[in-house]
C-alpha cells in the first residue's frame, strides 16, 4: 500500500467508496467507517494490539467496499504529537 496525503486520496476515491479509520489507543487499535459519501465515520471494531489479524481487516475491507484507509496520529488539543504519535508515522511508511 502506498502513502499518499488525505487530499490526494479523497480526489482519487471512486464514488460511493469507503475508507477505514484506524486510531491507536494504548494497546488497543480503533477501526471506523466512513459513509459512502464521506460525510461521517461509524465506529466497527475494536483490536487489541496483540492480536491484531491483517486477513481478518482485508476481509472487512472488502465486505464494506473500503478503498482507503487513514491512520490517526495522537495529537494533543495544544495540537502537539502525543508520544506514540512517531510510531504510527513509522508503521505508516512500512
Amino acid at each position: 500500500m502506498r502513502l499518499i496525503s488525505a487530499t490526494t486520496l479523497l480526489t482519487n476515491l471512486c464514488p460511493t467508496k469507503r475508507i477505514f479509520g484506524l486510531v491507536r489507543q494504548s494497546s488497543l487499535l480503533g477501526l471506523a467507517v466512513s459513509d459512502p459519501y464521506l460525510s461521517f465515520g461509524e465506529p466497527l471494531h475494536e483490536f487489541d494490539m496483540k492480536s491484531l489479524n491483517f486477513r481478518y481487516l482485508k476481509e472487512l475491507c472488502a465486505e464494506h467496499d473500503v478503498e482507503g484507509l487513514v491512520l490517526g496520529i495522537p495529537i494533543l488539543c495544544k495540537k502537539t504529537e502525543r508520544a506514540g504519535a512517531a510510531r504510527v508515522a513509522d508503521a505508516a511508511s512500512q
